[in-house]
């Protein structure tokens, strides 16, 4: 009968928390598994030492859930963990553009800073108003007239 009255008070408390909370907390079961089954145990006239759960078994498919269910968890902490990064390098990125937007010596250290390293490209732009990107070219004379060959009679 206390074998009986173990199993079914181990499957109560096992049905009534969440599995993660369960594989946590496996002495705080033990400890309300061993209380109640001492007063069921008492009734019969028998003492008991100690309850405990040793082993939490679970079915292979429920086993496939919780692998799942892990490998979820481990990707949207990686995901999150992603974005804030992304976050972090535009807010840097922001902060670097504000600087060198209010400060034209910045701008200039850096590009000869990056000149120095011989390791990039750099792209000067030069506005329109100083150089347009079209205009009329008048050829020069040598140009113009260009030499013909000699007549081969």
């Amino acid at each position: 009968m206390i074998y009986q009255e173990a199993q079914l008070l181990v499957r109560d408390l096992i049905a009534a928390m969440p599995v993660d909370d369960l594989l946590l907390q496996r002495a705080g079961v033990s400890e309300r598994l061993f209380t109640s089954l001492s007063a069921k145990a008492g009734e019969v006239g028998v003492m008991l030492d100690g309850a405990g759960l040793k082993d939490i078994m679970f079915p292979g498919a429920l086993k496939q859930i919780f692998a799942q269910v892990v490998e979820a968890r481990k990707g949207s902490l990686a995901s999150l963990e992603r974005a804030r990064g992304e976050t972090a390098t535009l807010r840097h990125l922001a902060n670097a553009a504000k600087l060198l937007d209010g400060n034209p010596s910045l701008v200039t250290l850096k590009t000869l800073e990056a000149m120095g390293t011989g390791r990039h490209t750099i792209v000067l732009g030069v506005p329109q108003a100083v150089l347009p990107l079209q205009r009329d070219v008048v050829p020069s004379p040598s140009e113009a007239n260009p030499p013909h060959p000699p007549d081969s009679e």
